[in-house]
């Protein structure tokens, strides 16, 4: 930067968000193709609950008059009574609160890659310019061949893992260029980014630590660098625990998970083979859901008669009995459930295609909204889904090449390779826990494996004007 100059972000910004939210319109072309936002199942259940919390608070700030709802106080049963299992709170009302235009959930995707950008917009200096040939040349590439469109057009919070990345980049060095309000900007994005689903938390958990560990050892470590990290976390944790008690009497920071965990160690064998010996003993409550535990995560949790046939209470007590579980089945087969958490690892490494996304066929209001499966049918309609599994593959190596390319030519300067470094750290991260602990799966690696090409772009266009 040139010394005296003004160092702020210049795209972090009214303007900028303008242009974000017009390249969000533009990347979402999948839309277009299939006539429809893209989603999955939960794409639904995220709905729902933010409509129900919405009656809740409405209830809550407008109660109906004593007496006034059909005798005994008017109330009937709240929306959360015998609510099993839940997602996240803040997206699922986030989702439903921006659905509701004519655009239905095309908005909720355009904002939530608009949000994203704008952190992104972060690493444009006052001095830079760009080469706009190669913008142009690779912009095209990264909308015609890359994962990133189809999480632009994707209802669900997977695009705001790739914000956590980008902020725990901004962490490392561009927080001391921003201004006072850009700072407050980033922070309310990266908190709602870590608050969209409850894995992100541990995601931000470690790449924010992982930026502060940076800075502490290149003697940056400032306190407001520290405060930074520290409160989307903390704000992220406290919606859902005051959420969580006011919703359920229960206050929790991940309230009513599914036990995914549990049911990842089951199929890897571990925690199988741990209830199949205890069970008779122990009194588990998953016990009394299955006859004989299956190996399946997919029938534990998905399938009628897996945790879906189980009642509040028995979920409830399932969640309790987890971590018990788990450390006795690690403790008894240490070797085993070490090995299946590598090996789901590496597997999510290497997972890249447009698996898990799927045409949302009717938007909400629509006769059938609520009780709607996604079929399988809805993909066979549109083969560009099934085409691009095997596009966004090539996509990615070729920003890969790209990036050891510059690499190789020297064209990193110090920030750019700290930004190289997060990236590849958070996608290690990522994959360990949402591969390692959860269930390898493409959405997982493609959501945020965008960014390799998108970096590639940046740095082989780029020109500074000013000595950084």
């Amino acid at each position: 930067m040139i010394p005296g100059s003004d160092t702020r972000p210049p795209f972090v910004s009214f303007a900028g968000a303008a242009i974000a939210l017009g390249l969000a319109v533009i990347l979402s072309w999948p839309m277009l193709a299939v006539t429809a936002p893209m989603g999955y199942f939960d794409s639904f259940s995220y709905y729902q609950t933010g409509q129900a919390a919405i009656e809740m608070i409405r209830g809550v700030l407008f109660p109906p008059e004593a007496g006034g709802g059909g005798g005994g106080g008017g109330g009937g049963p709240a929306p959360t009574d015998g609510i099993r299992n839940l997602r996240s709170f803040s997206y699922a009302v986030f989702l439903f609160v921006t659905a509701q235009t004519p655009l239905k959930m095309v908005l909720s995707c355009w904002i939530q890659t608009a949000m994203t950008f704008l952190v992104l917009f972060a690493f444009i200096d006052p001095g830079d310019r760009f080469r706009m040939a190669w913008v142009a040349a690779g912009g095209a590439g990264i909308l015609a061949v890359t994962t990133l469109p189809w999480f632009a057009s994707y209802a669900m919070p997977d695009i705001f893992s790739a914000a956590i990345l980008l902020y725990g980049a901004v962490l490392m060095r561009r927080l001391d260029l921003l201004g006072v309000w850009q700072v407050l900007v980033l922070i309310a994005i990266a908190a709602l980014a870590v608050i969209s689903h409850y894995g992100h938390q541990p995601l931000a958990v470690a790449v924010f630590g992982l930026a502060l560990l940076w800075r502490l050892v290149q003697r940056r470590l400032s306190l407001l660098s520290v405060v930074a990290a520290v409160v989307p976390i903390a704000a992220a944790m406290s919606i859902n625990l005051v959420a969580s008690a006011v919703v359920l009497d229960s206050p929790s920071i991940t309230p009513k998970r599914m036990p995914i965990l549990l049911a990842r160690s089951i199929e890897d064998g571990p925690a199988r083979w741990y209830l199949n010996d205890n069970c008779a003993t122990k009194k588990y409550a998953i016990c009394e859901i299955f006859d004989e535990i299956p190996a399946d995560l997919g029938e534990i949790l998905w399938r009628p008669t897996g945790l879906k046939s189980a009642t509040s209470e028995q979920m409830d007590r399932i969640r309790a009995e987890e971590r018990e579980i788990l450390r006795e089945a690690f403790l008894t087969y240490p070797g085993q459930q070490t090995w299946s958490l590598m090996q789901n690892f590496f597997i999510q490494l290497k997972e890249v295609g447009t698996g898990e996304i799927l045409p949302l066929m009717l938007s909400p209001g629509d006769p059938g909204w609520a009780e709607m499966k996604i079929e399988t049918s809805d993909a066979d309609r549109f083969p560009v889904l099934e085409i691009y599994d095997s596009v966004v593959i090539y996509g990615t190596l070729a920003g890969v090449a790209g990036l050891a390319v510059l690499w190789l030519q020297g064209r990193f300067d110090r920030e750019e390779r700290e930004l190289l470094l997060i990236c590849l750290a958070g996608i290690c991260i990522n994959a360990a826990i949402f591969g390692g602990l959860s269930e390898p799966a493409d959405r997982y690696q493609s959501r945020l494996i965008w960014l390799l090409p998108v970096l590639c772009l940046f740095i082989a266009s780029r020109r500074r004007t000013g000595a950084s």
